[in-house]
C-alpha cells in the first residue's frame, strides 16, 4: 500500500489571482529587498503578480489538504511517544 504524501506541490502560477480572481494571469516576481530574498529561500512562499490587476504578493508552491494534516499530525504524536519511551528506559533501566 502506498504511503498518502503530506505536501502536495503545485504550481502557483496557474493559481487564481487573490485580488481578481482571474485563473493563469500570475507570473513569478523578483526579490525587490533583503526581506523578499530571505522568504523566497527559506520559506515555501515566492513572490507572483498578476497580469490583470496589477497585484503583487505571496503564493505558497507547497498545499496541506485535511488528510496530510491528520497524517502530520499522527506522526508528531509518534514521534514524542517514542521519545518519552526512550526518556524513560534511559533514566529508570540505563542510567542510575
Amino acid at each position: 500500500m502506498r504511503s498518502p504524501k503530506i505536501i502536495f506541490h503545485n504550481n502557483a502560477q496557474f493559481a487564481s489571482c487573490p485580488n481578481c480572481k482571474s485563473q493563469g494571469s500570475l507570473r513569478r516576481s523578483k526579490s525587490h529587498n533583503n526581506w523578499e530574498q530571505f522568504v523566497t529561500k527559506f520559506t515555501f512562499f515566492r513572490y507572483y503578480r498578476c497580469r490583470e490587476c496589477g497585484w503583487r504578493g505571496t503564493k505558497s508552491n507547497y498545499t496541506l489538504t485535511s488528510v496530510s494534516f491528520k497524517n502530520l499530525i499522527t506522526y508528531f504524536i509518534i514521534a514524542a511517544v517514542a521519545g518519552y519511551l526512550v526518556k524513560f528506559i534511559l533514566t529508570n533501566f540505563i542510567i542510575k
